[in-house]
């Protein structure tokens, strides 16, 4: 597809026509992962754009494989966002969880050298009629989400 500024944008579909892969039009990659329901399991924002390190020369197509993309997004960049996610029987989402997010003292404006990182959940309950009647957050006390993106 292709944007009304000229630029393309790739969307990848598996077997099942669901939506595995994402390039926006500043060639950031969003993959995801579903369990055999066709609930989305995992979702990663990668971090560094799709071939900033100029190893890809091939030409970008629908033909081209999820898995290159990857392999040239930094797969192993641990500033890439992940988000993970489970299902009851139901279908109903029980809990969310971002990995490694990178957290702050409310006092501290800058980052201090002893960086930590904690995985944010958020839980859902639901009543009879799947309605979310709780969302209560993981206990922590004034914490600061940081997230930032790598360009290459």
């Amino acid at each position: 597809m292709t944007d009304p500024n000229g630029q393309i944008i790739y969307s990848f579909y598996d077997a099942l026509d669901r939506k595995i892969a994402h390039l926006d039009q500043s060639q950031y990659l969003t993959h995801w992962n579903y369990d055999s329901d066709g609930n989305v399991t995992r979702e990663t924002l990668f971090a560094a754009r799709f071939n900033a390190d100029g190893t890809f020369t091939g030409g970008l197509t629908q033909a081209t494989s999820v898995a290159t993309l990857i392999s040239h997004s930094g797969a192993t960049n641990s500033a890439n966002r992940i988000t993970e996610y489970n299902y009851d029987r139901l279908g109903n989402r029980t809990l969310e969880k971002r990995l490694a997010v990178e957290i702050y003292d409310a006092s501290n404006v800058a980052p201090n050298s002893d960086t930590v990182l904690v995985d944010a959940t958020v839980f859902y309950e639901y009543n009879a009629l799947s309605q979310v009647t709780k969302k209560p957050r993981q206990p922590v006390t004034s914490i600061y989400i940081i997230m930032t993106i790598a360009d290459g």
